[in-house]
């Protein structure tokens, strides 16, 4: 696998392509910060495309390209935040977000559904920790990085949200 520097690199040189494969290996992490944060998909979609967009045109300016990953996430956090302010919406009901969230792909196995309701159920930044582990494929320091909260912190937030989960998941007979 080519390094993120390394594709970097080739963008900034003109390749196009190379740009498309670092949003491939980033689309899942920027859409959970995103759908951590906004309940609406389509508001997802778009905060993910704006996010990416930024990237690109600030790509230049990136000092450590072997952080692209951590810092697009944290791009795509501050546009959905941001989004959020704009509208003067307040942080949304839980079922509503479940809903949308679990609606977005019909097409996931009943277990996977009833994982990501029960996701859906925890507190924000435990869901954000989960999606952008599971879903995202960041490690702990990279969640770290992105979310600007310590490692020592997301460590503690993904316990409790297994330990949670296990619960959940229980109940509902998973």
């Amino acid at each position: 696998m080519i390094a993120d520097g390394e594709l970097i690199q080739r963008v900034l040189q003109g390749e196009s392509d190379a740009y498309g494969e670092l949003v491939a290996r980033y689309e899942k992490s920027v859409f959970a910060t995103a759908g951590a944060i906004l309940r609406d998909w389509q508001d997802v979609q778009d905060v993910a495309q704006e996010s990416f967009l930024l990237a690109f045109k600030e790509l230049g300016r990136l000092r450590d390209t072997a952080k692209f990953g951590p810092w697009v996430v944290r791009v795509a956090r501050t546009q959905a935040l941001r989004l959020l302010r704009e509208r003067g919406r307040a942080r949304v009901a839980i079922e509503a977000r479940q809903n949308d969230m679990v609606g977005v792909n019909h097409r996931l196995p009943e277990p996977s559904r009833d994982a990501l309701k029960a996701i859906m159920k925890l507190p924000a930044h435990q869901q954000q920790a989960v999606l952008l582990r599971f879903f995202g494929g960041l490690s702990v320091n990279e969640i770290s990085a992105a979310t600007a909260r310590p490692a020592g912190s997301v460590t503690s937030d993904l316990s409790r949200a297994y330990q949670r989960l296990r619960g959940l998941l229980k109940e509902s007979g998973r």
